[in-house]
């Protein structure tokens, strides 16, 4: 929605909330719910004047809630903490509620002993700080395994004023440190924060602070230094996802630096080979194909995702051939890359979805099904085989493995509807088919081509114009390719062959059924608009097309 809209319903909310905690009513409860959803979507927007309004008013049902008498002491030292947090972070802002923010924290401070208890030193505050640690793991726990959204609301609240606390006395214990500090300490310290910051939902200032850590802290901690390579990771991939899709430059800048400079610390290591995987999958993101392919490569054999990035590497490369191929398709004289390039690309492509297919099989087992991961690769290097002419390698490595094969990993049960995404949605099902359905038509398969036609159908819904159409265009696609490298034997072994296949399909059609009819033409088309080139042998497949619409238009069809 517009931010005018944003703004609006913000600044509703606030004036509910203030409703709700109104003594008629104290729903303090559903003020903390409603509160912590809204903070939880517009991080951004906590500090405009109505997100410090709703801040404020969650402090209020917060300590309203803590002073109950029938909550428990654990539950109500919590409680109190949400309070004293949104307090204090209130209390940082000029405006109306600074003043009141302020003498709250001091109430609440008071009554939890905290005025006694302030770290005065390094190692006091470090010690507090990191046996709180533990704590969040649990209440990430309790928060997840909430009953209702109420429950998940409180919890969030509780979880979040935690990791404040943490993150406030390990800033304390960083700004007691002397020269006396222990360097080990200090160094966990940075790492514990920039945890923290992760955890808050503030990935920039998390990768700034964990890059200093595996940095600047290998002498003191070389452990600390290392785990720190994760966070900074992790951190950098969360602030890319975080920003908006057309302007994330400075992200892809700040992933890129902290991806290269791990493996320029840690080059042999697993969170080397993370990196490149990272920083490969970032190029991938940008649609640039070819340079995530180098990144993948340059994962070693001894890395566990070497498998996976030997069939990431196969996939640029294929990514980067289809890129240029339909550039060249729809202007042949605008493109600069030679077609030497490209068939390099291809044969890339093919070699390294054949190898890491392999590995990541070997790795599971025959008798297990395979991932998405493998399904996507067989699809890809059916693709590429199919175009290669291999047609019968193309069926087996689709259909091989009976229950646990690619065909049947694309299935639904009858009825069930498909997913938008994945490899069971009705693109990617459609695409395995369709290419199955070529391999048939090469290798002259009629029935068994007529099978994977009804499996089509039943893919495509309603709409089998639409699956008929697909298959048309891309035979014109293939058609222009063979004729664009000038293998003018393939472009005639493919126009035989689907001439023959059919003749045969016109023969052994069923007459009650136009849906075959509907394939021949829109078939007989994509021949004819694929060798335009050729007058003689276009209107020859056009009129072929034009006798097959025009026995669906005349009711030739035999009645049932």
């Amino acid at each position: 929605e517009s931010d005018s809209v944003e703004l609006l319903k913000g600044i509703a909310l606030h004036y509910r909330l203030i409703c709700l905690n109104d003594p008629q009513r104290n729903d303090n409860q559903l003020v903390v719910q409603e509160a912590t959803i809204w903070l939880q979507e517009n991080k951004a927007r906590m500090s405009t004047p109505h997100g410090l309004g709703i801040l404020w008013e969650r402090a209020i049902a917060a300590e309203k809630l803590g002073a109950a008498r029938e909550i428990a002491d654990n539950d109500r030292e919590a409680t109190l903490r949400v309070a004293l947090n949104d307090a204090t972070t209130v209390a940082r802002y000029q405006g109306p509620f600074r003043e009141p923010a302020n003498a709250m924290s001091r109430r609440i401070k008071a009554a939890l002993g905290d005025k006694d208890k302030e770290p005065k030193d390094f190692a006091t505050a470090f010690e507090r700080a990191r046996s709180m640690i533990a704590q969040i793991t649990a209440l990430s726990d309790e928060m997840i395994a909430a009953a209702d959204e109420n429950a998940r609301a409180q919890k969030k609240a509780v979880l979040d004023a935690h990791l404040h606390e943490v993150g406030r006395l390990l800033q304390l214990a960083l700004d007691l440190r002397d020269s006396d500090s222990d360097e080990k300490a200090v160094a966990q310290a940075r790492y514990l924060q920039s945890f923290v910051m992760l955890k808050l939902g503030r990935p920039l200032d998390s990768m700034i602070l964990a890059r200093h850590c595996m940095i600047h802290d290998r002498a003191a901690d070389p452990d600390t230094a290392s785990n720190a390579t994760e966070i900074a990771m992790a951190a950098a991939v969360s602030a890319w996802n975080m920003a908006p899709g057309r302007d994330r430059d400075f992200e892809t800048r700040a992933l890129k630096d902290v991806c290269q400079k791990i493996l320029e610390l840690y080059p042999q290591s697993s969170r080397g080979g993370e990196a490149r995987m990272r920083l490969a999958t970032v190029y991938r993101t940008m649609n640039e194909p070819l340079e995530a392919a180098k990144w993948f490569l340059e994962v070693p054999e001894t890395d566990p995702q070497y498998a996976s990035a030997q069939i990431s590497a196969g996939q640029s490369y294929w990514a980067g051939w289809t890129q240029k191929a339909a550039a060249a398709a729809s202007d042949s004289e605008g493109t600069s890359t030679p077609p030497a390039e490209m068939q390099t690309w291809k044969t890339e492509a093919r070699n390294l979805l054949t190898k890491g297919i392999q590995l990541a099989r070997d790795k599971v087992g025959p008798d297990v099904k395979p991932s998405d991961e493998i399904v996507a690769a067989e699809v890809s290097l059916a693709s590429i085989m199919n175009l290669d002419g291999d047609f019968q390698q193309t069926i087996t490595r689709l259909t091989s493995g009976d229950a646990n094969s690619v065909v049947a990993a694309v299935k639904v049960a009858d009825g069930e509807a498909r997913p938008e995404d994945g490899i069971q949605s009705k693109s990617f099902a459609g695409l395995t088919y369709r290419l199955l359905l070529r391999a048939y038509v090469g290798t002259q398969q009629i029935d068994l081509a007529l099978g994977v036609m009804t499996q089509l159908e039943n893919v495509g819904g309603q709409d089998i114009l639409a699956v008929y159409t697909q298959l048309g265009l891309e035979l014109q696609e293939e058609l222009k390719r063979l004729q664009m490298a000038g293998d003018n034997e393939r472009l005639l072994q493919t126009r035989e062959s689907f001439e023959k296949f059919l003749q045969k399909v016109y023969e052994s059609r069923n007459k009650s059924d136009y849906n075959s009819l509907l394939w021949i033409g829109e078939t007989y088309f994509g021949l004819g608009q694929g060798v335009a080139s050729d007058p003689t042998a276009s209107a020859g497949f056009y009129t072929k097309a034009a006798d097959a619409y025009n026995e669906i238009i005349t009711g030739g069809l035999a009645k049932e």
